[in-house]
């Protein structure tokens, strides 16, 4: 009966130990080819905003496409004013400026040849209906063009040159009412005229180039004074003048 006793301690005693040395060695370490490597964090900057301007330009191949879809209205608005003065000819260049948008801020006739205002105003308006689109890079957008027509020279005569002393008498003596349309539209930069004159001193067609938007809203009133006014031709042909306006 001791000797049982013995045993049973012994095999108590075997026990114990074999699980101290389990829980001292622990499983077998990993190997470290196996073990899934996590990406590091990396701290993030300060996001930087795209760079946007005051004034960019208009996409131009959105441009060149209206421009392009327009010509054909433009044609006709030219052919309805030589149908009336059959010496009209010349070019006129036009800017345009958009908003953020698309829609147009506003257009004018910056330099011009031609010499007619409902041309210059059929243009105007139809380059005021489109919409071209979101300006590149920048709040609003802005495009230049430079568009015209020339007499055939074996079919039609064109217009005499004549000096500006032809007109300029007629426009010092309305130059309180020109004054007038500038002030209207808050115009203080250059207009420069165009007369086509026909003997007599009747005026055929006057055209406006002018130097910024305030201008433009102050031409339709300054040719329709400048229409009313009688010049001088002493040809037998239409004259045509173009000098700057007080």
């Amino acid at each position: 009966m001791r000797k049982a006793v013995r045993l049973a301690s012994l095999a108590l005693s075997l026990g114990a130990v074999s699980l101290i040395a389990c829980g001292k060695d622990g499983p077998p370490p990993e190997d470290p080819s196996k073990v899934e490597k996590k990406p590091e964090k990396h701290a993030e900057g300060p996001k930087v905003p795209a760079m946007e301007y005051d004034l960019g330009p208009i996409d131009i191949a959105t441009w060149k496409q209206k421009v392009a879809s327009l010509k054909g209205k433009w044609n006709d608005c030219y052919l309805a004013a030589s149908s009336k003065n059959p010496t009209l000819e010349g070019k006129l260049t036009f800017t345009v400026r958009t908003r953020k948008d698309g829609t147009v801020k506003w257009a004018f006739v910056k330099e011009s040849s031609l010499g007619d205002r409902s041309v210059e105003r059929c243009i105007l308006d139809s380059l005021r209906e489109q919409n071209y689109g979101p300006p590149m890079d920048a709040r609003e957008g802005e495009a230049a063009h430079t568009y015209g027509w020339e007499l055939d020279g074996d079919d039609h005569r064109a217009a005499d040159p004549a000096a500006t002393t032809a007109v300029s008498a007629a426009i010092n003596g309305v130059k309180s009412k020109i004054a007038a349309c500038r002030a209207k539209a808050s115009s203080k930069g250059a207009l420069l005229a165009t007369f086509y004159v026909a003997k007599g001193g009747k005026p055929l067609s006057v055209g406006l180039g002018v130097s910024d938007a305030e201008g433009e809203a102050a031409a339709d009133c300054i040719v329709e004074v400048l229409m009313a006014q009688k010049y001088v031709n002493k040809s037998s042909w239409t004259t045509k003048v173009t000098t700057e306006l007080p």
